[in-house]
């Protein structure tokens, strides 16, 4: 299934009806044609579909409400380098979902969007060729993400309920470009013990217990010039963290 060039947006449940998809199984691909216009996608245009692979087209800038939600066959999704923003589940419940890619731009940065969305459940990791790929499935609130978890650089926000309830995320580590986490954020991350983030110069806003019922004890690590004692002063004050936790300078 292949978008034409001269389609500047997709419009809200345009292939949807009812909850359902009006795809045909048999459609597996969507793409969008050479010299795309399209730079948004509505809320629910393609909620429930039988598509297994999606490739952006590079103006695409918005991917609005639930637009892939419940799209359970859905197992790759390569994003474009112009991405701006992900909204609110956007994809929600695509329980097939095992690699997602981030372009890299000129300096070698990752994740050029700059919003993860409520409850988006872009979940990146870096593996071992130094790419940052979606690891591991979506379940209802959070996705089960495994090991070490690294933002890309670019991102600005992780909405809200972004990263629930993956109980077995150990660390995660925040780029500079970051200013804001939402509430609910990292709650229920029950093995999560080591908080670093990159180059934080300023007061980032730390949404309501975004770090509630995380592991008991850990380690807070800021590189920039807004300490680590800082940084855990603000994370137990707004994000509820837990009063075993430690900056990693003590």
């Amino acid at each position: 299934m292949q978008i034409p060039a001269r389609v500047t947006s997709v419009a809200d449940n345009a292939f949807e009806n009812n909850f359902a998809s009006t795809i045909p199984s048999f459609i597996k691909n969507l793409t969008f044609a050479k010299r795309s216009n399209c730079t948004s996608i509505g809320q629910d245009a393609f909620y429930g579909s039988p598509l297994t692979f999606i490739k952006f087209n590079n103006t695409l800038q918005t991917i609005g409400i639930d637009v892939f939600a419940s799209s359970s066959k859905l197992a790759s999704v390569d994003f474009p380098s112009g991405l701006q923003s992900i909204d609110y589940r956007a994809f929600y419940g695509c329980s097939a979902l095992t690699s997602i890619s981030f372009p890299e731009d000129n300096n070698g940065k990752y994740g050029l969007a700059t919003n993860l969305g409520d409850n988006a459940q872009v979940v990146v990791e870096k593996d071992s060729d130094g790419n940052y790929k979606w690891t591991n499935t979506s379940k209802e609130v959070g996705s089960l993400v495994q090991g070490d978890v690294i933002i890309p650089e670019g991102i600005t926000q992780i909405g809200v309920g972004g990263f629930n309830s993956c109980d077995s995320l150990t660390s995660v580590t925040f780029p500079s470009s970051l200013t804001s986490i939402g509430a609910n954020a990292f709650t229920d991350c029950h093995s999560l013990e080591e908080i670093v983030w990159n180059s934080l110069n300023n007061t980032p806003t730390i949404g309501t217990l975004s770090f509630w019922e995380v592991a008991n004890t850990g380690h807070v690590k800021s590189t920039g010039n807004y300490t680590s004692s800082q940084l855990l002063s603000l994370l137990k004050q707004d994000g509820g963290l837990p009063s075993g936790w430690r900056a990693a300078e003590d």
